[in-house]
């Protein structure tokens, strides 16, 4: 019998590794706080009235539609929040350039602007969209 405690373990390893290299270079590149799945009450008590971070978000996990070798995919989601940044489409490409990989493939971008209640402020939103392969012992 397998016992959960080993099963799949070097592939959790490896993510959780790629997941923490993920977020340290968007962190030393843009300079900015990156969370991982949301932001809590403290975190945001902490950014005060800034709207610069990242959120780093694993979502779900799918069947592989175009991996022979593989069995799954996960769906990984990066929200980048920005206020007054000098050229959104330069750090869109500066983030899919340093993400994107042959085991990690950018899959697309939605770009929101909003408007903070009663304030003449707008935020930016680009939440980036990736798929990571899955090794599993399947």
């Amino acid at each position: 019998m397998i016992s959960l405690e080993t099963l799949n373990q070097s592939e959790k390893i490896r993510l959780s590794k790629q997941t923490i290299e993920k977020m340290k270079l968007l962190e030393e590149q843009f300079g900015l706080p990156i969370f991982q799945d949301f932001l809590s009450e403290d975190e945001k008590k902490a950014l005060g009235d800034s709207y610069d971070y990242f959120i780093f978000e694993e979502s779900e996990i799918v069947l592989a539609q175009d991996e022979k070798k593989y069995s799954f995919q996960q769906k990984v989601y990066i929200s980048f929040y920005s206020e007054n940044r000098d050229y959104l489409t330069g750090d869109q490409l500066d983030v899919i350039t340093l993400l994107h990989n042959a085991n990690y493939k950018f899959t697309g971008s939605d770009v929101n602007h909003l408007k903070l209640d009663n304030q003449d402020r707008f935020i930016d939103l680009v939440v980036f969209s990736f798929s990571r392969i899955i090794r599993s012992g399947c």
